[in-house]
């Protein structure tokens, strides 16, 4: 995610909400991170969307595997490391009486594993499975006799009470209600104690304390069970399986990703459909002018003009600062709440670029600075700028803010001055909850009959409203 989105964070919910005091911090995402509806026109986060898997490969053999349902990773030569997750590297190694070992040996991090040496043709994942099989320690041990342990207790529920409730019936029972059955609780024996499956941790603890090892065992304990050391051996990992996915909206089965499928090309990232919320919804960066004074800077996405409302409340809500604060409250100013932006359509990208997010770390940068400090002094305008710029070009005087002069524009963005209290808060994280309605063109690409379900009529306008969440310690 580039770093021109880290500002715009927006809530997106099911949930329609109108006072910012009732907004779950928890709904709250970046804007690169979202798709927007066309029809429900609203921004959608990735649990607003239904997926379906329509392609399945392995990245680094490009094997198709879209037709194997339940396999999740590769059956071929691919391995990767149990670390990192890089991929392995395979080295054979020749011994006496035409025996051969092999060496995985990872391309990032230092794991190395080395096979037993073969001496009949088998494939790596049979020799993996079978060295995992022989080196089984403590827990791999533990693990599979409780899962023994519940699969015959599940096997013998099934065979008893058929006629009363049916296996499903009797599985809910157990996992939703929590409630004790008539058969006997499972015994599990580890060496030489035995211990209750459902009794509580600190019941089992002292009887693990008792729990006696050999020298051989990787698990090397001390005194208590919290401070047992592990020195498990890890064994190479068949390569995990890469997925391609299509999204749609829960609400009114919209397309909101498709993406390309070529079979003989599984790896290429191409979409025939992708309604990412950063080609509709505006960009907004902060950046801090001088005290209590900050600048949003709007810029528009979009091939036509939008007209942009905002609203926020008087005060911060206290949920939005931190460390929260109950008797100092932080007062809100926004002396500009509506306006237009124009439409995206200049080529040119430093001209896309609000005055305030120009640097001097460039010679393009800084000769477009210079000329639009000179046609705004031209048409008597102050040039609105960072204020580490202003020193630059400018110094201000310690005098009332004129807001107007601070109002910049360009060809599809919007900047407007803020002014927010917080110079009593020096230490703490302020988040601005703004409200933003937007009305614009429908934009060519929504009119598609790919995007829309054929039961619902795409809509002529956009119009919608929604939360962006500023993070104003991020500023500049």
């Amino acid at each position: 995610m580039t770093y021109i989105y880290n500002d715009s964070n927006i809530y997106s919910s099911s949930h329609i909400v109108r006072d910012p005091n009732d907004l779950d911090l928890s709904n709250i995402y970046p804007l690169a991170d979202l798709y927007f509806c066309p029809t429900c026109q609203q921004p959608k986060s990735i649990q607003q969307c239904q997926y379906h898997i329509i392609s399945k490969y392995c990245s680094n053999c490009l094997v198709d595997y879209t037709e194997k349902i339940h396999l999740k990773r590769c059956t071929k030569t691919c391995f990767e490391c149990p670390r990192c997750e890089a991929i392995i590297s395979i080295n054979i190694v020749n011994h006496a009486l035409n025996g051969k070992s092999f060496i995985f040996t990872c391309n990032y991090c230092p794991f190395q594993f080395e096979t037993s040496v073969i001496e009949k043709p088998k494939s790596l994942h049979s020799i993996i499975n079978q060295e995992r099989s022989e080196r089984e320690d403590f827990h791999d041990k533990l693990f599979n006799q409780l899962k023994k342990t519940f699969e015959n207790q599940y096997d013998n529920n099934n065979e008893t009470d058929t006629n009363t409730n049916s296996p499903l019936d009797e599985l809910k029972l157990k996992n939703l209600n929590l409630t004790t059955l008539s058969s006997p609780t499972p015994i599990v024996t580890t060496g030489e104690t035995n211990f209750k499956i459902d009794q509580k941790t600190d019941d089992i603890t002292p009887r693990l304390n008792s729990i006696k090892f050999d020298s051989s065992s990787p698990l090397h304990h001390s005194n208590t069970y919290s401070s047992w050391q592990v020195n498990r051996r890890r064994f190479p990992l068949a390569k995990q399986l890469s997925i391609k996915y299509s999204l749609r909206c829960l609400t009114c089965n919209t397309k909101l990703l498709q993406p390309t499928i070529i079979r003989d090309s599984p790896s290429l990232h191409k979409f025939t459909i992708k309604l990412s919320a950063v080609d509709y919804l505006p960009i907004i960066k902060v950046t801090k002018y001088k005290t209590n004074v900050y600048l949003l800077n709007f810029i528009n996405p979009l091939p036509s003009k939008c007209v942009i409302t905002l609203s926020t409340t008087a005060q911060i809500p206290s949920q939005f600062i931190n460390p929260p604060t109950s008797n100092k409250s932080i007062d809100v100013t926004i002396p500009i709440n509506k306006f237009i932006i124009g439409p995206n359509i200049n080529k040119s990208f430093i001209k896309n670029i609000p005055t305030a997010l120009l640097t001097k770390n460039t010679s393009a940068s800084l000769a477009e600075l210079v000329s639009r400090k000179k046609s705004l002094q031209n048409s008597n305008v102050r040039m609105s700028t960072t204020s580490s710029q202003l020193q630059q070009f400018e110094e201000e005087e310690e005098e009332e803010i004129d807001f107007p002069k601070l109002e910049d524009k360009g060809s599809n963005w919007y900047t407007i001055p803020i002014h927010i209290a917080i110079s009593q808060l020096r230490n703490a994280t302020i988040k601005l909850p703004l409200h933003i309605k937007i009305k614009t063109e429908l934009p060519s690409s929504f009119k598609s009959k790919e995007i829309t379900a054929a039961s619902i009529t795409p809509p002529q306008k956009l119009s919608f409203k929604y939360w962006n969440i500023i993070e104003l310690d991020s500023a500049i």
